[in-house]
């Protein structure tokens, strides 16, 4: 993990047993400005951007954005680089998002899930992206269209889609 999260996240007290999770889990976390998302997860890590978590959410929501990110890793680890450059390669728009919705509804849960075992109460579902709901889904649907179509089973599209994300200095 990069030391720079740890810093930046023990300025928020209740996040301390956070970070313990965060190194227990073997998951390679690196802070890194990001154009859009507060965190992303990929093959090679979870990137996540600590400023802009820190200045736009309490503790309780940083825990659930950053096990968010942690429950894509671990699918991603599962399914394996091959599987997932494939899923993002599907030539059929519909089945794209039907992945990506599935994929992310997973990974709310996982983070409650979690959220649940370190802090012994539920995070509030209304605070998840609710994508069980079919409005939800289709709003969802608009905004990962820029994603669809980019990688086409090739791992340099799949790595270059990601780093247009990050922010170089």
């Amino acid at each position: 993990m990069d030391e720079s999260i740890k810093i930046k996240l023990k300025k928020e007290v209740d996040l301390s047993p956070l970070i313990a999770l965060m190194e227990a889990s073997g998951v390679d976390f690196k802070n890194r400005k990001l154009n859009g998302p507060f965190g992303m997860a990929t093959y090679l890590s979870v990137y996540l951007d600590a400023d802009k978590l820190l200045d736009c959410f309490n503790t309780r929501m940083i825990w659930f954005i950053i096990l968010h990110e942690m429950g894509h890793f671990r699918r991603i680890q599962k399914m394996g680089k091959d599987k997932l450059i494939s899923m993002f390669s599907l030539e059929d728009y519909d089945a794209f998002c039907n992945h990506i919705i599935s994929e992310e509804i997973f990974a709310d849960r996982y983070a409650c899930f979690i959220y649940y075992l370190n802090n012994k109460q539920e995070f509030p579902r209304l605070a998840t992206q609710q994508l069980y709901l079919v409005e939800n889904q289709q709003r969802y649907k608009m905004a990962i269209q820029p994603l669809f179509g980019v990688v086409k089973n090739k791992e340099e599209n799949y790595i270059q889609l990601f780093e247009s994300y990050i922010i170089q200095d």
